[in-house]
């Protein structure tokens, strides 16, 4: 017999992920960092035996919020979630490398980093469909 490991996860987050293809991805168009960790999310909870990815703070950074301020709102968001299995971050594309050795050096969590590396956009803000099926195999296969 052989036998396959399917992997469960969610990806939760903002309007980067909207047009991600898998069936349990939970997307919140427009939503910052900052509001998603100040008003946790009731639709987390029903799944708890899940990886969970998130992809928030591109929206926090364009509104000016400073950078520091989002990393602290990456705590603050691992904190909450430690009562998941699993979870990691996918963090924003098009930030300085100053911004993602920070999140690297604070965050001491795992991360995806599909974003920091080869981002093409349809609209200069949201990934092509190709960027979103390299997320996915980088997902799938880490």
């Amino acid at each position: 017999y052989i036998i396959y490991y399917i992997m469960s996860y969610t990806v939760v987050g903002d309007s980067l992920i909207q047009h991600y293809e898998y069936h349990d991805t939970i997307c919140y168009p427009g939503m910052t960092l900052e509001f998603f960790v100040s008003n946790p999310s009731d639709e987390l909870l029903s799944h708890l035996n899940t990886e969970y990815i998130f992809c928030f703070g591109s929206n926090d950074l364009a509104m000016g919020i400073p950078e520091d301020k989002v990393i602290e709102n990456y705590l603050v968001l691992k904190e909450q979630n430690k009562k998941y299995k699993k979870w990691c971050l996918i963090l924003p594309p098009l930030q300085t490398t100053s911004f993602y050795e920070k999140c690297i050096n604070k965050l001491n969590c795992s991360f995806i980093t599909t974003f920091m590396m080869d981002y093409k956009t349809i609209d200069g803000i949201h990934p092509t469909d190709h960027t979103l099926a390299q997320l996915k195999f980088d997902i799938e296969n880490v």
